[in-house]
């Protein structure tokens, strides 16, 4: 919790802040065909959070499909992996 609390004022970890300044992906805007899939149950990522991040992408004039699919974290690879292969053998 004081990770959280003081993430942008403690000096301790201000390398932290850099870090992930440095690797963000915002306000990325991809310039390719970016396919996003997500399970609907994932609690690791919440999907909210990942259908938020292709809208935002897609609102900077982004090129972001965003497929959700059953299952968790782990669990949801198989649908994934299903679905992707279909939309890229259908979208060429």
């Amino acid at each position: 919790s004081k990770f959280l609390k003081n993430l942008d004022s403690d000096p301790s970890i201000a390398y932290l802040n850099q870090i992930i300044e440095e690797n963000s992906v915002k306000p990325w805007k991809n310039k390719c065909k970016f396919i996003m899939t997500h399970g609907r149950s994932d609690d690791s990522v919440y999907y909210e959070n990942a259908k938020d991040f292709a809208d935002e992408q897609n609102d900077a004039g982004g090129n972001v499909t965003f497929l959700s699919t059953i299952g968790d974290h782990t669990v949801a690879f198989l649908p994934y992996f299903s679905k992707a292969s279909f939309y890229l053998a259908f979208n060429k």
